[in-house]
């Protein structure tokens, strides 16, 4: 339709459409991080080559992380005492691959106090179909890429993420049956916990 010669008809298709969603402050969503100290979620994960893959993640604010990815994939990721662990059935099945946490996006979803709206970190932020993103990459250490992260209103919640890492590979994960406020033992965080179990 050209909407120079159907004014008419494009105002009155607009007046039906339902209002559009604004994009979610920063100040909120930094809120509503600190607002959380524990949390649970179901995952699904679409790598960039299109595999996909579903599991678990039990959070626990500040510092610690796991994701149990479903069968018949055997791999947990663990994230505490400041080290992410990843282990891998398939290539080190009692020891973790360890990795700083604070050079992975992770860091800021577990840090202490949360405050995007003042940090240099934020590279973008916008709305687009009732998702609001926020951009995210470390301005010391870009060469390790960046995260989106993707929020809903009403209330505001955490409904995603999407990684590219320093060589542009992109991971996308998709958050449902979200739920806050339980208790979670800090062995279920423990990679050195894991490491004697498996061992």
């Amino acid at each position: 339709m050209n909407r120079r010669i159907f004014l008419l008809g494009t105002a009155a298709s607009l007046a039906v459409q339902p209002a559009a969603a604004e994009v979610i402050s920063l100040d909120r969503i930094s809120r509503y991080f600190n607002s959380i100290r524990t949390a649970e979620a179901r995952f699904r994960q679409v790598n960039d080559d299109g595999s996909r893959s579903e599991g678990r993640l039990v959070m626990q604010r500040p510092g610690r992380i796991r994701f149990d990815y479903d069968d018949p994939l055997d791999v947990l990721v663990l994230a505490s005492g400041g080290q992410i662990g990843i282990f891998d059935g398939a290539s080190n099945l009692s020891k973790a691959e360890r990795y700083p946490l604070n050079q992975t996006p992770l860091a800021l979803i577990l840090a202490r106090e949360v405050d995007i709206s003042t940090t240099s970190a934020v590279r973008d932020h916008y709305e687009e179909d009732g998702v609001t993103t926020v951009v995210v990459q470390d301005p010391r250490r870009r060469e390790l890429g960046y995260v989106e992260l993707k929020f809903r209103d009403a209330p505001v919640r955490l409904v995603g993420w999407r990684t590219i890492d320093g060589g542009g590979t992109a991971t996308e994960l998709f958050l449902s049956e979200f739920e806050t406020g339980r208790d979670y033992p800090a062995s279920l965080f423990s990679i050195t916990r894991e490491e004697q179990r498996r061992f």
